[in-house]
């Protein structure tokens, strides 16, 4: 991997949120999030490929973390403003990054 600056980190506007409703996006694995992040950003849709490891009805409430200065991007005609962070356990468990506590909106870095 290549190693980055701490000016290169600066650039990532990295930001708490919370999933405000979620849907399956047909015949794929892309789940649609509609997540707020509080009132200076207001709410975005991100676009993610946890589908498979995720029912949207179980989503709404839960708290992420995700990049929001990617360009937008269309996937299965829906544009997607964001980018939702994530890892996996070492059972193969895909588990949301989130900071708890933290506002909607709040600057990680």
């Amino acid at each position: 991997m290549d190693t980055i600056t701490i000016d290169d980190f600066g650039k990532i506007d990295l930001r708490a949120g919370t999933i405000t409703s979620a849907e399956a996006v047909p015949k794929s694995k892309l789940l649609k999030l509609t997540v707020s992040f509080g009132a200076e950003i207001g709410t975005k849709t991100v676009l993610a490929g946890i589908g498979k490891d995720f029912l949207p009805d179980t989503l709404t409430g839960t708290q992420i973390l995700a990049v929001l200065n990617l360009p937008p991007r269309e996937m299965k005609g829906i544009v997607s403003e964001g980018m939702l962070l994530a890892t996996t356990t070492t059972e193969g468990k895909l588990v949301l990054a989130s900071c708890p506590g933290a506002p909607d909106g709040a600057k990680l870095g």
